[in-house]
């Protein structure tokens, strides 16, 4: 197992390095040892001077990271290519995965830009542009060192700041120039080519901010940041996770349409909720409740339990981690099989408005669905019976408490020409923006005497028009 060039000197001396011997850690104060043990680092014992013991199998798969950290700490050259690579390994990482996510979509790494506030050039890691939303990605390589990890408040601060508050006000920066812009811009990239980009077009930016390691991107809910100091209160919430936990998130996504909805319903959590949770169990909840901001934010003080709402993701990991050869199966977004066909089908034809019908239609959780689609049911059978005018002929929904608000129609007619139809389907749209405030509408139509599946038309109204 060892190469022929390694000495036994060689190999007794990085041993050495990764162990203890009896009694070296009598004199250290248990509560430290409690906080940040050493062995995570050290986690052999030297029983003599050829033979090592290993007492804790996991110490070497849970922390095997931070030993080869400690290890090169003791070597400057070695630290310095290390961290590099970390930088690297990260915003290679990222790239790859947001390439296999958002297929058809402009991505673009390390875009320049000039700030005409502070006038300033800067750079962006990741640029994910999805029809008018935009998803501005900041990657940050640099670890948590081990006193701020035990709770020092000036180290832990420094951490926070650099790692939370700075790729924030980064990306709000970006995120500023492509809400605001209304012409065609020119970016160039430290890569060595340019882009052009129609910033009329981008209605709403994201901020996410992608760290390496599990910690900050564990123990984050913006509000309670701000109200404790650790961000600043004036910074625009930036979405911050670990890059396995975007991994996981883009994988129980099958769609991008739910990826970007997602990243879209947490910047609302960021902005609106004081929750308890870790990205995991709040992916879970949003499989189950589309991540809605929930109502008891209302009440002063109050906070969302979510801890342990992940258990049916790591039974799924930890399975298949194992070997099993039957693993649970991930988790989904629950649908009912017409909205998911609605929605499959939508992405699938890259229309104008596909992503605001993506997000408006994901905005209704599964019981709202299921009562709206048992509702046009009836309303298709009356049109059926009694023909256009039987007074009821639509449907109109839409969900509480998102600041997108978007609104569903449901359509039916029968026996009438193009124009008849749009101009009708124009009148509930309308209706549906006066009754719920929406901008934009989405209009499912269904023809009662077309076997049509799972609709005979769909149109996306908003300020721009209608799209059909």
């Amino acid at each position: 197992m060892v190469p022929e060039s390694v000495t036994p000197g060689q190999l007794r001396g990085a041993l050495d390095s990764l162990a203890f011997e009896f009694g070296d850690l009598a004199s250290e104060d248990p509560e430290h040892l409690m906080m940040q043990s050493k062995i995570r680092t050290r986690p052999l014992i030297k029983l003599n001077e050829d033979h090592y013991f290993a007492p804790v199998q996991g110490l070497l798969n849970s922390f095997m990271l931070e030993v080869v950290e400690a290890w090169a700490k003791t070597d400057s050259k070695l630290k310095k290519r290390y961290h590099k690579r970390r930088t690297v390994f990260l915003e290679t990482s990222l790239k790859e995965m947001l390439d296999k996510a958002f297929p058809n979509c402009l991505i673009k790494t390390r875009t320049c830009w000039f700030d005409a506030d502070d006038s300033k050039e800067y750079e962006n890691d990741c640029l994910v542009v999805c029809g008018p939303i935009a998803l501005v990605f900041e990657a940050k390589s640099k670890s948590v060192d081990d006193a701020a990890k035990r709770g020092a408040s000036k180290t832990l601060a420094d951490a926070y700041e650099l790692l939370v508050g700075d790729p924030a006000e980064q990306a709000a920066r970006l995120a500023k120039l492509l809400e605001d812009g209304t012409e065609t811009c020119t970016f160039k990239t430290k890569n060595g080519d340019e882009y052009e980009l129609d910033l009329s077009r981008i209605k709403r930016a994201i901020c996410v901010s992608v760290t390496l390691d599990w910690m900050p991107a564990s123990s984050l809910c913006w509000k309670k940041l701000a109200e404790s100091g650790m961000v600043a209160g004036n910074v625009r919430p930036a979405i911050n996770l670990s890059l396995a936990d975007l991994m996981i998130v883009l994988e129980v996504l099958d769609t991008p349409g739910k990826r970007v909805h997602y990243f879209w319903r947490r910047t609302e959590w960021e902005l609106n909720v004081a929750y308890l949770a870790d990205e995991l169990d709040l992916l879970v909840y949003y499989l189950s409740e589309g991540l809605l901001v929930p109502t008891l934010q209302n009440r002063e003080n109050s906070s969302l339990m979510l801890y342990g709402n992940s258990d049916e993701l790591h039974r799924h990991y930890m399975a298949d981690w194992a070997g099993d050869e039957n693993p649970p199966s991930l988790p989904r977004r629950i649908l009912t099989k017409w909205w998911s066909a609605i929605l499959d089908r939508v992405e699938s034809l890259g229309s104008r408005g596909c992503w605001d019908i993506a997000c408006v239609l994901l905005d209704l959780d599964y019981r709202r669905q299921e009562q709206f689609e048992k509702q046009f049911a009836t309303v298709i059978k009356k049109v059926k019976l009694e023909g256009n005018d039987c007074g009821l002929n639509g449907l109109i929904t839409y969900a509480d408490h998102t600041e997108s608000i978007g609104a569903v129609v449901a359509f039916a007619y029968r026996d009438i020409d193009k124009d008849d139809r749009d101009s009708r389907a124009l009148e509930l749209a309308a209706q549906a923006q006066a009754d719920s405030g929406a901008v934009r509408v989405v209009v499912i139509g269904k023809d009662v005497n077309s076997d049509d599946t799972p609709y005979s038309f769909m149109a996306f109204v908003d300020d721009e028009g209608i799209a059909e």
